[in-house]
């Protein structure tokens, strides 16, 4: 079952709103934990040479 189902479930079809809560929480952290580490790679792998040389 995919981790956003999965997370649907627990909160709306067996009412566990507490441990739906933690999953939604997991899933932000890992989605603000990869979202950044995409912007420190795109400083590294980015050139915004404007000078036309």
């Amino acid at each position: 079952m995919f981790y956003m189902l999965y997370l649907y479930k627990n909160a709306f079809s067996y009412a566990q709103l507490g441990f739906a809560s933690a999953m939604a929480v997991l899933l932000f952290l890992a989605g603000m934990i990869l979202s950044g580490l995409v912007y420190w790679l795109s400083k590294r792998f980015v050139n915004y040479d404007v000078t036309g040389e």
